[in-house]
């Protein structure tokens, strides 16, 4: 139902088939997922040095009475830069929580919500009980306000730095969305830098 776009603006997928350009990096799935029930996914994913991990999903509403198989896969899209969440599906009256770690931490987000998507999200200095709504993260909210984004609709924030990111999405229905943040300028540096000393050492190897 889902997918969620990290650095970079969000491509369309058809019939929920991975593309060539996407590698998976994490995925989970509950063959009993209801009201109340968590799981976590498997795997870690990187993209412009920053590591997102932990990936966990509460049923939160709309599950009463079902027990389904729900499922969701992570991909790092080697084509745009960004990750691309995926699931199973929900309908408009089913709600899931997402939530997960980013290190080091952002410095801006824009949240793009897909056709019949509602979310929520709030991004936490500190970890916080996944049950909780947007306002879980209390004085301690990193965006500048909680981003909110509907049937295609999209919403922006700074975040303050910090060097882990919590990050909690509370959606519902919908088909997909997508989120472009922005890592911390010194990580940048420092990829560029990495990036030209093996330059250099590559071109001295040649020279002997």
């Amino acid at each position: 139902m889902k997918k969620l776009l990290i650095l970079a603006v969000a491509a369309s997928l058809s019939a929920g088939v991975a593309l060539a350009s996407e590698v998976e990096c994490a995925t989970g799935t509950d063959t009993s997922f209801g009201d109340g029930a968590t799981f976590v996914l498997s795997g870690s994913c990187t993209v412009g040095g920053v590591t997102f991990s932990n990936f966990e999903i509460y049923g939160a509403t709309g599950f009463t009475g079902e027990s389904n198989s729900f499922g969701m896969t992570v991909y790092v899209d080697t084509t745009t830069g960004g990750l691309d969440f995926e699931d199973n599906g929900l309908t408009s009256l089913q709600d899931i929580h997402l939530t997960f770690q980013g290190s080091p931490g952002i410095t801006e987000e824009t949240l793009i919500a897909g056709v019949g998507s509602t979310i929520s999200e709030g991004i936490c200095g500190s970890s916080f009980n996944i049950v909780n709504g947007t306002s879980a993260c209390g004085s301690d909210l990193l965006n500048t306000s909680i981003l909110t984004a509907t049937n295609g609709g999209s919403s922006s924030s700074q975040v303050t730095y910090a060097p882990t990111d919590y990050f909690y999405k509370d959606i519902g229905g919908g088909s997909e969305f997508s989120e472009i943040a922005a890592p911390e300028p010194m990580t940048l540096s420092l990829m560029g830098f990495g990036l030209l000393g093996l330059g250099i050492a590559g071109r001295r190897l040649r020279r002997k």
